[in-house]
């Protein structure tokens, strides 16, 4: 009797195994296809690489939605440079987090800086850096919330003439989406994988 309770008891645990596995599986295999349903068109439309055009071309160009660009004319305004810091996991015993720059912001303009444009770059990165250097990466216009951010942090204090406002992502583009395919990929076929391996599972414990 013990024995059969024992297997009893084995089939309802490997019942509900399975149950988990497909349950787990199934909201893998749907977060892989919302990602994939971002990802892959992103991918595809930056497959090109960016266009290259002025500054005056992206203001023409820039709105809602994100343009791959690359800006062959203005300068980097080093003045303007800002470290966005940001704790990170540490995997050394005796430091459990630690802070590091996550984002470095520094604005980009033409000469009469009647056109402002905020780029933003992965890690901590100084003037230096920019030396040669010209902006790469999905091009949109500045929403309101972040130019009143930067009026009240004094870095709009010399561009009171300036009559466009622009945002740059630097550190996005075809590397960092093709980043994105591989994981909803990997996501979609672990999930789909899960949920035929629970399904399986479920079947030959059935009572």
């Amino acid at each position: 009797m013990s024995e059969q309770r024992l297997s009893e008891e084995q089939m309802a645990s490997r019942r509900t195994l399975a149950r988990w596995l497909f349950i787990l599986g199934g909201l893998l295999l749907i977060f892989g296809l919302y990602l994939a349903a971002f990802m892959i068109p992103d991918f595809i439309k930056a497959l090109s690489g960016p266009q290259s055009m002025s500054l005056e071309e992206a203001v023409q160009l820039a709105g809602e939605e994100q343009v791959y660009a690359r800006l062959e004319d203005g300068e980097w305004d080093c003045d303007s440079v800002s470290y966005v810091e940001g704790f990170v996991r540490s995997y050394r015993r005796y430091e459990v987090v630690r802070e590091e720059t996550k984002f470095t912001e520094v604005l980009f303009t033409d000469e009469p800086r009647e056109i402002v444009t905020l780029v933003t770059l992965s890690g901590e990165v100084n003037c230096d850096g920019f030396s040669g250097e010209v902006p790469s990466g999905y091009l949109y216009s500045m929403s309101d919330e972040t130019r009143e951010e930067l009026s009240d942090d004094g870095r709009l204090r010399g561009y009171r003439s300036a009559d466009h406002f622009l945002e740059f992502c630097g550190y996005c583009g075809r590397d960092n989406s093709l980043i994105g395919v591989i994981f909803s990929v990997v996501f979609t076929l672990c999930g789909a994988g899960l949920v035929v391996y629970g399904f399986k599972l479920r079947r030959s414990f059935a009572a």
